[in-house]
């Protein structure tokens, strides 16, 4: 039993490696957790709204806990961490009295896996800041969702069926490259971000719009600002289209958080909106044309929209006189 468990080990460090020499860790990091969350859509919006909105500089804070205060996703998940650390023992205690099961049977949509995969995920980040090596703080993170819900072997198949899957992920940074180089990476982008809007029937003319009037080199201009924290309202800049940009991205960002919250039908239209808002706002934060387009596009990556249907669609745009 035991030479059994060494091998699962070392098979998933060894898959580990793979993906961090592949520098693509943490895109599969965020990408499992949005995954594990999926499996209990009513909950965690608020975990899954933290998760999308990481960037990789986001983990790379030093170690020191007075350093670490400064940084903003650190203090958001801290307190993501505290909430559901209160919830996952106060529902335990419910249960262990039987309150839920007798006199509350509601409650009960919230205690059992969404409550343990919740805590799983957000205690797992929170404490991938305190490993050392910041090179591995997204391997730790990773390795900290395995227990009782999500085995080494659960994580060991999705490692190996990702690094399959998105073997063509490898393939982007040129095809983007090739994209800029034409000129054509920010009208694919517009083209691939109202195509992606047409199912949405919620009202986002004005994000549809906004995609549209991006669609010249002449109208994004990178800006020497961090990006928007979660804490903060969106700014007044003197570029116009970086300031309506920011603005559609909160937009969108607290209105899926709201909808999400109140597990509403709507929420999975507004989620995907969101998503778009998030890949355009990219757009403004380098000043390499191949760059940018990779960043964006790497938003509009999920279950629904594989990066192998990007790939392909790339392909057939730069196919396209």
């Amino acid at each position: 039993m035991e030479p059994q468990q060494e091998t699962s080990h070392d098979i998933l460090e060894s898959l580990l490696q793979e993906l961090v020499e592949r520098e693509e860790d943490f895109s599969f990091y965020i990408s499992l957790c949005l995954r594990l969350l999926a499996r209990s859509p009513q909950h965690g919006w608020d975990v899954k709204a933290f998760m999308r909105g990481l960037e990789p500089e986001d983990m790379a804070a030093p170690r020191d806990p007075a350093k670490l205060r400064t940084n903003p996703k650190f203090l958001e998940s801290e307190w993501l961490m505290g909430k559901y650390s209160i919830l996952l023992e106060a529902f335990d205690e419910a249960i262990a009295s039987r309150h839920i099961s007798t006199a509350a049977p509601r409650d009960t949509t919230l205690a059992g896996y969404d409550l343990r995969i919740l805590w799983k995920i957000v205690h797992a980040h929170y404490s991938s800041y305190f490993e050392p090596d910041p090179r591995r703080r997204v391997t730790c993170a990773v390795e900290g969702l395995v227990g009782k819900d999500y085995s080494v072997e659960d994580l060991t198949g999705d490692l190996q069926d990702y690094l399959d899957r998105h073997a063509c992920l490898l393939k982007l940074p040129d095809l983007c490259r090739e994209l800029a180089d034409r000129g054509k990476d920010l009208a694919f982008f517009t083209d691939l971000g109202v195509r992606l809007l047409e199912p949405v029937t919620w009202p986002v003319d004005d994000l549809r719009s906004f995609l549209q009037e991006i669609g010249s080199e002449t109208v994004v201009e990178p800006v020497a600002l961090p990006r928007l924290g979660w804490h903060q309202v969106y700014r007044t800049h003197e570029n116009d289209v970086f300031s309506d940009s920011e603005q559609l991205l909160q937009k969108y960002s607290i209105l899926a958080d709201t909808l999400g919250e109140l597990s509403s039908p709507a929420y999975s239209q507004v989620d995907l909106a969101a998503s778009v808002a998030r890949a355009q706002y990219e757009l403004f934060f380098s000043r390499k044309p191949q760059e940018r387009i990779l960043a964006a596009l790497r938003h509009l990556i999920s279950d629904e929209y594989p990066a192998e249907t990007l790939h392909r669609q790339l392909l057939d745009f730069l196919a396209t006189p």
